[in-house]
Order: C-alpha cells, then sequence, then structure tokens
C-alpha cells in the first residue's frame, strides 16, 4: 500500500461497502462468483492491478461464501461507533509500526480490556482485523471468504444480527503492507462524550502519521497473507460473547490469535443458597431461588451472602436466539 493512502477514506469505504453487503448480500455473492476468473490451478487469486494471494482452499471457498451470501436475508446496517472507532485505532497504531499480528497489544494487553478502556459493551462483543495489501474492497473479500478457517468466524461477525455497532480503523503495517481492524458490539456506552472522541483523532491522526514513514520493500509475488504458521495474518478473528464467558486464552482455538467461535453460553448451575424469606422477596426480581435451607433463629446472624442467576433469553427479528445467563452477588452485614 502506498505511503499517500487516505486511511480515513479507506474506513469510511470499508464501512459503506459492509453495509451495502448486509443490506443486500447478493451483491458481493456475484461480485464472489467474478472472482474465479482470475483463479489459477495453484488456487492463486491473480485480480487485476493488484498483488495475488495464494489461496487455501480456492474455488471451493468461494461457492460456498456465494452460497452462504444467496441464503441470507436482509440485515440491519452497522451503526459506526466512535468510541469503537477509538479502540480499533489504538491497536492499529500499536502492532502496525512494530510489524506484530496479534489481538493482544504489544504490552500483552487482551481485546476485551483494550476495548473496554473506551466504554462498556452489552451482550456481545467481537473483533476482526485483516492483514495484507487489500483495499476496502478486498478487506471485506478476504474476512468473507475467510479461506482456511472451518468455521469462517470473521464472516460470520460481518453478518450476523448480534452485532449492531461497528468501529474500524487501518493503518500502515510494517511487513504485511496494511491493517484494517474491525471491533463490533450489539450495544456500546463510552466512557467519553462523543465531542470529546472526535478531539482525540488528532492526537490518532498524528501517530498515523508517524507510521506512514515506515520503511518497507514490497514483494510483488504470490504469496499467502491469509496463513503463516502459528500466527495470524491476512484475517484473524476475535469473537467472544457475555463478560461472564471470557475465561483465559486456552478457551479459544489459538492463544495468539483469538481464534474462536461464538462460544455457547454455558447453562451454570443454579445455586443453592442460605437466605431469609425477607431478603428472597426483596429480590425476586433477580430470579428464583432453588433451595432455602433455613437459618436457627437462635444464633445471631452477622451476615449474609447472597447469590443470584438470572436467565434471559433475547429473540431477534431473524428468530435467532440467545441465552444469557447471570450472576449477582449480594452481602449483607448485621
Amino acid at each position: 500500500m502506498s505511503q499517500n493512502t487516505d486511511w480515513k477514506k479507506k474506513t469510511n469505504d470499508i464501512f459503506k461497502l459492509l453495509n451495502e453487503y448486509r443490506r443486500n448480500p447478493r451483491i458481493l455473492a456475484d461480485h464472489l462468483k467474478g472472482l474465479k476468473k482470475y483463479l489459477d490451478k495453484n488456487k492463486v487469486l491473480s485480480e487485476p492491478n493488484k498483488i495475488p494471494i495464494q489461496m487455501v482452499e480456492g474455488e471451493i471457498v468461494i461457492d460456498e461464501a456465494v452460497k452462504f451470501l444467496n441464503s441470507l436475508r436482509t440485515l440491519p446496517p452497522f451503526e459506526l461507533d466512535p468510541a469503537l472507532c477509538e479502540s480499533a485505532q489504538e491497536h492499529v497504531d500499536d502492532i502496525g509500526p512494530k510489524g506484530l499480528l496479534s489481538y493482544q497489544s504489544s504490552d500483552g494487553t487482551e481485546p476485551e480490556e483494550r476495548i473496554s478502556k473506551y466504554g462498556e459493551y452489552k451482550e456481545a462483543l467481537g473483533e476482526n482485523i485483516d492483514f495484507g495489501p487489500n483495499d476496502a474492497m478486498g478487506v471485506l473479500i478476504s474476512l468473507t471468504l475467510d479461506d482456511g478457517e472451518d468455521e469462517r468466524p470473521h464472516r460470520d461477525n460481518l453478518f450476523k444480527s448480534d452485532y449492531r455497532k461497528i468501529g474500524i480503523a487501518c493503518g500502515p503495517h510494517k511487513t504485511e503492507y496494511q491493517m484494517c481492524v474491525m471491533d463490533f458490539a450489539f450495544d456500546f456506552i463510552p466512557h467519553k462524550k462523543p465531542e470529546t472522541l472526535s478531539n482525540s483523532n488528532t492526537n490518532m491522526n498524528n501517530s498515523r502519521a508517524k507510521a506512514n514513514e515506515i520503511n518497507k520493500q514490497p514483494q510483488i509475488i504470490p504469496q499467502s497473507y491469509d496463513k503463516v504458521e502459528k500466527q495470524p495474518t491476512a484475517k484473524t478473528n476475535n469473537s467472544y460473547i457475555e463478560k461472564e464467558n471470557f475465561k483465559n486464552e486456552t478457551d479459544f482455538k489459538s492463544q495468539s490469535k483469538y481464534e474462536q467461535k461464538v462460544m455457547e453460553k454455558e447453562k451454570e448451575p443454579i445455586v443453592k443458597v442460605n437466605i431469609d424469606q425477607d431478603i428472597q422477596q426483596n429480590y425476586q426480581h433477580f430470579g428464583t431461588v432453588n433451595e432455602i435451607s433455613k437459618i436457627n433463629s437462635s444464633k445471631k446472624i452477622v451476615s449474609k451472602y447472597v447469590e443470584v442467576i438470572t436467565k434471559t433469553i433475547i429473540t431477534y427479528e431473524d428468530g435467532a436466539k440467545k441465552e444469557v445467563i447471570e450472576k449477582e452477588e449480594h452481602t449483607f452485614n448485621y
């Protein structure tokens, strides 16, 4: 990518194209069909005026993506969220100049922690990263094809109703030409007011200007931007849901890539608690207590610890359902 790339325009182009394809997925399906004529028998995709890319699955993945897109109904457009754009930009400015290929920040900060610095997400959170010499259209093609990924997690992030807000940021990368980060959330409540966020973009732009000075030798040869052994390259995915469901790195397919399909919420066992009838009545709106063990009234009570479990089933307009189980803890001192 040129050092003179207009990164803001690129992010806007990605946002507009993505919403267009969510409204009418068949437009993208028709474009993908046209790619097959540029694919040779060695699975090298050589589009005109673009750097050739070595695919893993070749024509099979294109046909599978076309079938998927043609099966979709119209999806609501994303809302571009300034706070999520800030979190995405931070990651670009951090790992791009260093040539890192990771969802973790250079200091080891996890994605959820980084994104949560800018606000509080609701229900669902995810992240896609694309590395390589892709223009706006190429970024979406790469993530939609999800070449080499069995579960197609990046495609899932782009075309599911669990996400309503998105933040996008692109910038130069020391070894992979460029990178684009997409942060997704069902809803996102920023810690700062929107006008404050927009003012802080000045600092981000200054950082990007410095990153543009990276010296790199372009390699105009067929190579893969989809796979680097044990490291994420052309596209990597971080799709993790409820806060209670975010565990440790071993719960994901790859510790370094945060490569994980959307995990189903594990049902937590109903917790048996010691609780008085009056406390149970005060907290009935949190859920149903499975069992009450009567406390010996002859002994003086000094404190009570209460765990309350709530089960919520959310139904979306496309018929999809999500079950959210939350646990609240309360301590009463006497």
